[in-house]
């Protein structure tokens, strides 16, 4: 067991079991009208998680929270909010900027910091907990580039989320992948952003090769390059690429021009350049021992 699950007091609660206090029902489109109405806020997206929170590097359990996606009042800015499960109140809220990020950890536990650097830790639960953490980062990235668009009128800066982890180290500049990957548009409009699953992919790509930073022969758009970097073998990301790192000015039949991308990519395969070098390093020197001693 691991040592955040035995933190989290979960090794034997859900050996056997699902996380059942984690199974989370989606309000009716009355209620979740009726509470926006209420509070102004427009609900995006939500799930349940048990948080951890690491003060001064110190762990408090904080039990069960809903982890929320949501519009501030008045065509405010879009937040995440940690709302306690018993009190239904917020507890901690969090800036969606571009910067903002959710790093996954293995057996569907996820961290994230706030503004003061504080540590928090939140499991997604056991037998769905992928599927329901793969779900809330995708609405995560949507909303970070409405957040992008509200905020600045554009997105600049790729957003990098992960969806699931993979095996095996990650990749990095010169190593050679093997990745496939979907393009999406993005639509405007918070309505958009409450509806389901990325809609249909206007362009679908199955295998593709390519070395990473080798600007001499870029074989894909530099959002991709940029994106895969850190990735493992396995591992799925959803990118939102601005235009500037997709297609800039040029447009296609499904593409319009200056359009930013929704990328969702899978690392199939990967080459180390490291390991080459290591390898041929090594072979270096059995030669050179070898003239030696035939010398």
């Amino acid at each position: 067991p691991s040592k955040l699950g035995k933190l989290f007091d979960m090794d034997d609660q859900y050996s056997t079991k699902g996380n059942t206090s984690l199974s989370y029902s989606a309000p009716t489109k009355k209620k979740q009208q009726q509470d926006e109405q209420k509070t102004g806020m427009q609900m995006l997206h939500a799930c349940y998680a048990v948080i951890v929170l690491y003060k001064n590097g110190t762990p408090t359990n904080l039990g069960n929270h809903m982890i929320s996606l949501v519009r501030l009042p008045n065509d405010g800015p879009f937040r995440m909010l940690l709302i306690n499960a018993q009190s239904k109140k917020p507890v901690a809220q969090f800036a969606l900027t571009a910067s903002f990020k959710i790093t996954l950890l293995p057996n569907n536990y996820a961290q994230f910091f706030d503004s003061q650097n504080n540590r928090f830790a939140a499991y997604f639960g056991k037998e769905k907990g992928e599927e329901v953490r793969a779900a809330f980062m995708t609405k995560l990235a949507q909303v970070q580039y409405a957040e992008a668009v509200r905020a600045e009128g554009q997105l600049k800066d790729l957003i990098i989320v992960d969806l699931t982890l993979g095996t095996d180290n990650p990749v990095e500049q010169n190593d050679l992948v093997n990745i496939s990957y979907e393009i999406h548009l993005p639509a405007a409009g918070v309505e958009y952003l409450k509806g389901g699953p990325l809609v249909s992919p206007v362009a679908a790509v199955p295998k593709k090769k390519f070395k990473i930073g080798d600007t001499r022969e870029l074989k894909v758009i530099l959002g991709l390059d940029k994106g895969v970097r850190g990735m493992s073998k396995g591992g799925k990301r959803l990118l939102v690429v601005p235009p500037a790192l997709a297609y800039g000015d040029r447009e296609s039949a499904t593409i319009p021009k200056n359009a930013t991308l929704l990328v969702k990519v899978t690392l199939n395969k990967c080459k180390h350049a490291a390991a080459g070098a290591t390898k041929a390093s090594s072979q270096q020197q059995q030669q050179q021992q070898q003239r030696q001693v035939a010398s």
